[in-house]
């Protein structure tokens, strides 16, 4: 796919930048002087030209592509090379004919020796051409978390490299004139180049605490953010660009000087060192960048330029021509570079949190302690990391996994469920009968696996563009029904966009969820064209499912989706999977009533009905079309008003849209302000064949918010109170408040009352807090839908019993199933841990009991940090030195950087006579230096 990919580029862009690389050698010949030693002129046209890049760069990312378009952008660039062509040839007619170049001395030069043999010169520009790259797709790779990763980010630092190159160029003309380059100069210049691209390495962390601060100018609009990245991106990358720019021409003067063969010798020199960018760009990119990371590839540029520092300044010795100021330039930048490098380096603090999608407080500066604190956090959460082809992916232990794509977390295991989960499920549940589907995003798996479970699925097709995503999948088998295993299920890597198009098969089912549309390239799965051809690629009846964030987005970007949407399907419905979180826009191939005597039975059978107990803790139709918002009524007029606000791949303005206003605290669209928005525009119902249960529905929702939320939405105040939804809504408010005996009294007040699984968890906990025996209808739903949930409430019955060593068993119980099975409310789960701390008090035996049981993480890793907490607190009830090592242990490296924690760890080591006693007093006395502001 990759040599296809590389052959179809090189067709459409070969012939353009053949042509275009012919044109420094043509000004070089036609602007350098004969009397020119060091061939400053060509350093002068080579920094203007680029230059000249950089201004291309910068009007293109910030103005052009999102304002005129892809297609007005290139047209323009296209008349712009017309134009100078025509000028060129203006001036060339009423210029002199330059002679030809030959190997005959220059009459002003009189043929001085080269000054470095050829196929030095040109190895060596070989050389830089391949670190420059390489280093390159490391700072694409590295920015990104601090940037965003956006085609702005992506842009800036571009413009950054080749502002660099320019000015590094135009130094070289400026001095280039003064005496012939020599090759201890361009020693010089590779050990100054390594040494400023070490020295970031070796600020660490420090860089992305640089880009916190500056995200302050946020304040001052968009505008200010792009220059809080300049700020940053220049730090880094401008130093080592500069040096490289003033590499170029130096090269080509070693060759020779004045005008005497210098076209022939500036295209042999750039014709090498283009050589060394591909080279980079693709054994870094394909290989390298893959196999050894990000930081690691760094490391390696670096020895790299070293190296050829060193080899360089060693001819010039043999050569004669190392002077004492040279060798000091070349060993100073050396030591520079070395002692950089044994730095600790960007750590998980800059890798994986979201500082460029502006989720990191800056209250983390406001000491050294909480700093650190900070740092420590996101460095022990790393359960798994790796540099894939396309991106940074990490699982971190966030209560569950949560995987982060280039420092932005794309999903979690149990977090995420309402939309992996029932994502497929919905558009499967509208098909007559779906036999085939495509999933455009790996992730947890989730989506991929529980569709696949659908009786008449006969195959799933599931695309991903990041292969290291893969492992996501694997450790997520718990909860995605170990999609890897089911044969139903085909795992393809490349562009789901590309795989789609080319696919020979007719999908039932399309769900497209890929990473945040501000992404670069994302916005391309969003954008009229694509639902255009994906059309094509979908049954008479299909189903188009389509992800769209609401929060960090204003509603005209919203809105330009819905659009985009209405203007290739003739149905589009916005349906919800988390409130506040996540919509789904539902785009139907017909606009023929779907059945809703089919989604009842569905929604009563596997995996449709497991699916809604999981992920919103609902049951039945009504649970099933809680998730809708507006009907094709709403979409239609809204595409009315907003067609002139279409995405399309000339004109992808949900990009620009979606990269302008994520990081931007406090925007967002609520649910409810979906619904009230959707209901100015006509609303609707469902576009089912018959009348929907809008009471069921009803509801439906609010079961399905207090089940995720803990919260109630309260009575719509044309609900009559005494309504059955009204009473469940009543007992859900109730119990929300822990009036638990009135939350049962009207539970018990209606016969059938309890109707979803999120009810059955409210009402075995009230009845657990009331002493009331154990439901055996209750217990029968949770034991297959929240299995652990129903033994956290069977341990509340027993505190106050007074059989605490009951309670220490259940609490076993709970523990061991936890390991099990990953659904259960958090908040319920640390209750559990302060049960299991007041039992062991004062009784080690219970205390070594509970330990045994929480010795392993819980499924998933779930609260593994207040795990290993408890365990701590319980070692010490067990007055066990040998348990709470195995407790620290797995803390380490990354003890979190609290004072008790570290204290208790200095104790805990020196009694034990452990190894890492030195380590643990040494952290403990930098702890209590850390009490004031960093910065």
């Amino acid at each position: 796919a990759v040599a296809v990919q590389l052959t179809l580029s090189n067709i459409v862009l070969a012939v353009p930048c053949v042509l275009m690389g012919a044109t420094l050698p043509t000004l070089a010949r036609a602007v350098e002087r004969a009397d020119d030693p060091g061939r400053a002129e060509l350093g002068l046209v080579y920094g203007v030209n680029t230059l000249g890049a950089v201004l291309g760069c910068t009007v293109t990312t910030f103005f052009f592509l999102e304002f005129f378009g892809v297609r007005a952008s290139l047209w323009f660039a296209a008349g712009l090379n017309v134009l100078i062509g025509l000028a060129a040839r203006s001036r060339a007619r009423r210029s002199a004919v330059l002679p030809p170049e030959t190997d005959a001395p220059d009459e002003h030069t009189g043929g001085e020796a080269r000054a470095a043999p050829v196929g030095f010169v040109y190895l060596a520009s070989t050389v830089v051409g391949f670190a420059f790259f390489s280093m390159e797709l490391v700072w694409y790779r590295m920015f990104a978390p601090l940037l965003g990763g956006s085609s702005y980010s992506f842009g800036l630092i571009l413009t950054v490299a080749l502002l660099g190159i320019g000015g590094g160029a135009a130094i070289y003309g400026r001095r280039g004139s003064q005496r012939r380059p020599s090759v201890a100069g361009f020693a010089v210049t590779c050990a100054l180049e390594a040494a400023l691209i070490a020295i970031p390495y070796g600020v660490g962390d420090d860089l992305a605490v640089v880009t916190l601060v500056l995200r302050d100018l946020q304040a001052f609009g968009f505008g200010g953010l792009v220059l809080g990245w300049a700020c940053v991106t220049m730090l880094v990358v401008l130093p080592p660009a500069l040096i490289s720019g003033y590499q170029f021409p130096l090269l080509v003067g070693l060759l020779g000087s004045g005008r005497r063969r210098v076209a022939s010798q500036v295209g042999a020199t750039y014709l090498c060192n283009t050589i060394g960018a591909i080279l980079g760009s693709i054994l870094s990119g394909f290989g390298l960048l893959v196999a050894l990371g990000a930081t690691q590839l760094w490391l390696v540029m670096i020895v790299v330029l070293l190296i050829l520092a060193l080899g360089a300044f060693g001819m010039a010795l043999v050569r004669r021509e190392g002077g004492g100021a040279a060798r000091g330039w070349v060993l100073a930048a050396s030591g520079v570079a070395l002692v950089s490098m044994f730095g600790e380096g960007p750590t998980s603090a800059w890798r994986h949190s979201p500082i460029g999608a502006g989720r990191v407080s800056k209250k983390v500066l406001g000491s050294q302690q909480l700093f650190k604190n900070f740092r420590r956090t996101y460095q022990g959460s790393v359960f798994w990391e790796a540099d894939g082809r396309e991106s940074s992916v990490a699982l971190l232990d966030s209560d569950g996994f949560a995987f982060a794509v280039s420092g932005k977390v794309d999903g979690h295991t149990v977090g995420d469920l309402p939309t992996t989960v029932m994502s497929g499920l919905i558009g499967a549940s509208m098909h007559p009968n779906p036999r085939l589907g495509f999933v455009i995003g790996l992730g947890t798996g989730s989506t991929a696996g529980w569709l696949a479970q659908v009786p008449t699925m006969e195959r799933v097709d599931v695309v991903e563009f990041e292969p290291a995503i893969r492992r996501v999948a694997e450790v997520s088998g718990p909860v995605n029904e170990d999609m890897l295993s089911n044969p139903k299920v085909r795992l393809l890597y490349g562009d789901g966009r590309e795989v789609l198009m080319t696919s020979d098969d007719q999908y039932d089912v399309v769900f497209s969820e890929p990473s945040n549309p501000y992404r670069a390239g994302i916005a391309s799965l969003y954008s009229q064209d694509f639902y255009r051809s994906a059309v094509t690629k979908m049954t008479d009846r299909g189903v188009f499912v389509q992800w769209v964030q609401t929060y960090e987005i204003d509603a005209l970007t919203i809105k330009t989706a819905i659009a985009t949407m209405k203007t290739v399907f003739p149905l589009v419905e916005i349906w919800s999977t988390k409130f506040g979180s996540d919509i789904l826009l539902v785009g139907f191939k017909s606009d023929e009533p779907y059945s809703l005597a089919e989604i009842e039975t569905r929604a009563q059978q596997y995996p449709y009905r497991e699916g809604l107990e999981a992920a919103w803790g609902v049951s039945g139709v009504g649970g099933m079309l809680s998730g809708f918002i507006a009907g094709g009524a709403a979409t239609e007029m809204i595409a009315d008003q907003y067609g002139d606000f279409v995405d399309t791949d000339d004109s992808p303005i949900l990009e620009f849209g979606f990269s302008r206003t994520v990081g931007r605290a406090g925007l967002g669209v609520s649910r409810d302000e979906i619904v009230a928005v959707a209901q100015q525009y006509g609303g609707g119902l469902p576009n089912t064949d018959a009348p929907v249960p809008v009471a069921a529905m009803n509801d439906a929702v609010d079961a399905r918010r207090m089940f995720r939320t803990g919260k109630t939405r309260g009575l719509p105040s044309t609900t009559s109170p005494t309504t059955p939804e009204a009473i469940r809504a009543r007992a859900r408010a109730a119990a929300a408040a822990k009036d638990y005996a009135g939350a049962l009294a009207l539970w018990a007040s209606q016969p059938g009352a309890l109707r979803h699984p999120g009810d059955f968890q409210w009402h075995a906990m009230a009845s657990a807090k009331e002493k009331i025996p154990e439901d055996p209808k209750v217990a029968e739903v949770l034991a297959r839908a929240f299995p652990v949930q129903l033994e956290l409430t069977r341990a509340v019955r027993h505190t106050d019993r007074g059989t605490a060593d009951a309670l220490a068993e259940q609490l076993v119980v709970v523990f061991n199933s936890a390991r099990a099975h990953p659904l259960y409310d958090a908040e319920s789960m640390r209750s559990a841990f302060t049960l299991a701390k007041n039992v062991a008090e004062g009784v080690p035996a219970r205390a070594m009991r509970l330990l045994e049981a929480l010795e392993e993480p819980f499924s998933l890793h779930r609260l593994d940090r207040d795990r290993i907490t408890l365990m701590l607190t319980l070692s010490k009830r067990a007055n066990s030195n040998a348990w709470c090592r195995n407790a620290l242990h797995q803390f380490e490296p990354y003890t979190p950087w609290v004072g008790s924690i570290l204290r208790r760890r200095v104790a805990c080591y020196e009694e034990g006579d452990d190894p890492l006693a030195v380590l643990a007093r040494e952290e403990y006395a930098e702890f209590l230096s850390t009490q004031t502001p960093p910065f």
